[in-house]
C-alpha cells in the first residue's frame, strides 16, 4: 500500500497504431492508457487488473492479472506483491474397467480450445496456470479399432470463483458406440484445482513486464515475450553469459531401439564418469529401473536392472553427491515420494535413500548452481524456486533461499526437459510442440526450432545430456515404439 508500481506492455516487435488501455477494478477503480502505466495502491485488498491491446485493423487482445496488496510489516516495506495464479492439474487416469473394448488407447486433453496428448506416465499433468477465470475441460479416451473407433468424452467447466478442490470425471466408453453393447470400458479421471501463493519480492528499478501477445496485423505475428532484447530470427540462435551470442546447430545421429519391455520414462547423464551420457529407463507402473551404457554416438548398451521402493514416473540423472560419478533421482508425482540412489562407476547404484517432495512441487530439474562439483535438485513449486544440495553421503541440504537470478519456469505442454541449454546459469524448456516432428525451446527472447524427428515420429520423454562428450548438452527423446533418438547440439 502507498508504493508506486510501474507495469508495462511487452512487445517483440513496433506495429504502428497499437491502442494500449488499462482498466483496474477492486477497491479502488481506476482506467489508464499507454504502454506502461504507474500504480500507486491506497488500498488493501485484492485487485483484478485487464490490460487490452487492440491493434489498427480492430482486433484485440487481454490479458487479466490478480493483484493481492496488504499493508507491508516492517521487515517488508518497499516490497510488492505479484499476481496470484491458479493451476489445474490431471493427477489420476486410470481405467477402471475393461471387458473387449481394447487396449489401444490415445487419451486427450483441450482446455479452451488448447489441445494435448496424456501420457500415463507423466501424471499429475498441468493444464492450466493463470488467473481464475472461466474455462471449459474436455477429457476424451478414443480406443483406436481396425473398424471404428471408440470413442467418450467428459466436460467440466470451471467459473470464478475458484476453490481449491477436486473435480471426478468418468468415461464409460462403449464397443463400436453401441450403449447397450456389453462391451464397454470404465475410465475414472480425477482433476485437482489449487491457488498459487502470492509472492512478495524486493522491487527493483525494472518495471514488471505483461507478457501480452499482439493482436494479428498484416506486418508481424508478435510471441509474448519481452520488447528489450536481441532479435532471433536465426532458429539457431541461442544466448550464452554476458549477453554474447551463439550460434548452435542440432543434428540427427540416431535412433537406438530399446529392449521390447515397453519403457516410457527415461533419464540421461554419465553414471560412469568419462564424459558421455549414459541413459536410466523405466515402464510405466513398473518399479524396475534399466541401466545403459552410453557409446558417444547415440547408441547404448544394457548393463543392468534394479528396482526402486517406487513406480518412478520421473528419472533424473547428474552427479548429486560430487563424486564424478551421477546419481539417479526417482519421482512418483502420483504418490508424492522420490529416491535417492547414489552410483559408482560399475553401474551398481546404493539402496534407495527416501526423499520427501516439497509442498506444492509440480516440476523438478537437476542444474549445477555454484562452484561445488555436486549438482543441485531445483524444485519448482507455486511459491518459487527450493533447491537443495547434497552431502557425499546423500544428505540433503535446503537452500534458505533460492538464488535470485533463478528463473521461474512457467508450465510447459509434456512431454518436456528443463535444462541450462544456451550456458546462462538459468534453465530452458524444450518441448515436444503440436507441429509433428517439431521440438521447440522456450528462450527469453523468443521461441526457437531445437530440432526435428525423421519423418515427423511423436516422442513421449525427452532429456537433455552431452551424449558426445564435447561438453554441450544434447537432446535425447524416446518415441511411443520405445525408441531413443539422439540430437548432436554443436557449435557450426
Amino acid at each position: 500500500v502507498g508504493e508506486p508500481t510501474a507495469f508495462r506492455v511487452g512487445l517483440e516487435e513496433e506495429v504502428e497504431g497499437i491502442e494500449v488501455s488499462w482498466r483496474l477494478s477492486g477497491p479502488v477503480a481506476q482506467e489508464f492508457q499507454g504502454r506502461e502505466i504507474t500504480v500507486t495502491f491506497t488500498e488493501p485488498g485484492t485487485y483484478r487488473l485487464v490490460v487490452t491491446v487492440r491493434a489498427p485493423q480492430g482486433e484485440e487482445c487481454q490479458v487479466e492479472h490478480t493483484v493481492k496488496v496488504s499493508t507491508p510489516s516492517p521487515q517488508e516495506e518497499g516490497a510488492v506483491v505479484s499476481p496470484m495464479t491458479f493451476e489445474l492439474r490431471l493427477i489420476v487416469a486410470e481405467l477402471l474397467e475393461n471387458t473387449g473394448v481394447g487396449s489401444d488407447w490415445n487419451l486427450t486433453f483441450e482446455v479452451n480450445g488448447n489441445t494435448g496428448a496424456i501420457e500415463l506416465g507423466s501424471l499429475p499433468l498441468l493444464l492450466y496456470a493463470g488467473d481464475e477465470r472461466e474455462i471449459a475441460i474436455r477429457i476424451r479416451a478414443v480406443e483406436e479399432d481396425e473398424g471404428k473407433a471408440d470413442i467418450a468424452e467428459a466436460l467440466l467447466s470451471l467459473t470464478p470463483p475458484w476453490q481449491e478442490k477436486t473435480y471426478d470425471l468418468d468415461l464409460i466408453v462403449y464397443e463400436d458406440g453401441v450403449q447397450e453393447s456389453e462391451k464397454f470400458a470404465h475410465w475414472h479421471f480425477i482433476l485437482e484445482t489449487a491457488a498459487g501463493a502470492a509472492e512478495v519480492v524486493e522491487p527493483t528499478s525494472t518495471s514488471p513486464e505483461l507478457p501480452v501477445q499482439t493482436p494479428p496485423s498484416q506486418n508481424s505475428e508478435v510471441n509474448s515475450v519481452p520488447e528489450e532484447g536481441p532479435s532471433t530470427s536465426e532458429p539457431e540462435a541461442l544466448r550464452s553469459p554476458g549477453e554474447q551470442r551463439v550460434e548452435i546447430a542440432s543434428e540427427w545421429i540416431a535412433v537406438q531401439p530399446l529392449p521390447p519391455r515397453g519403457f516410457t520414462v527415461i533419464g540421461a547423464g554419465d553414471l560412469d564418469g568419462d564424459g558421455r551420457a549414459d541413459l536410466a529407463a523405466t515402464s510405466f507402473g513398473s518399479a524396475l529401473i534399466t541401466l545403459f551404457k552410453g557409446v558417444g554416438d547415440g547408441s547404448f548398451t544394457e548393463k543392468r536392472s534394479f528396482g526402486a521402493d517406487l513406480k518412478p514416473e520421473q528419472l533424473l540423472v547428474a552427479d548429486f553427491n560430487g563424486d564424478t560419478f551421477g546419481d539417479i533421482v526417482a519421482v512418483s508425482w502420483s504418490t508424492q515420494k522420490a529416491e535417492l540412489f547414489l552410483c559408482s562407476n560399475h553401474f551398481s547404484p546404493s539402496f534407495a535413500m527416501p526423499l520427501g517432495i516439497p509442498q506444492g512441487a509440480w516440476e523438478v530439474y537437476a542444474q549445477q548452481l555454484n562452484a561445488s562439483p555436486g549438482f543441485e535438485l531445483i524444485w519448482l513449486t507455486r511459491k518459487g524456486p527450493v533447491v537443495w544440495s547434497f552431502l557425499p553421503q546423500g544428505n540433503v541440504i535446503e537452500w534458505m533461499k533460492a538464488p535470485r537470478d533463478l528463473s521461474f519456469v512457467m508450465p510447459t505442454r509434456s512431454p518436456f526437459v528443463l535444462a541450462d541449454f544456451d550456458a546462462d546459469g538459468m534453465p530452458e524448456a524444450a518441448y515436444y510442440s503440436d507441429n509433428p516432428g517439431d521440438v521447440c525451446l522456450n528462450l527469453v527472447d523468443g521461441e526457437i526450432i531445437l530440432a526435428t524427428t525423421p519423418g515427423g515420429v511423436s516422442l513421449s520423454q525427452l532429456a537433455a545430456a552431452d551424449v558426445d562428450g564435447d561438453g554441450i548438452l544434447d537432446l535425447l527423446g524416446l518415441d511411443q515404439l520405445g525408441r531413443v533418438h539422439t540430437w548432436r547440439l554443436y557449435v557450426p
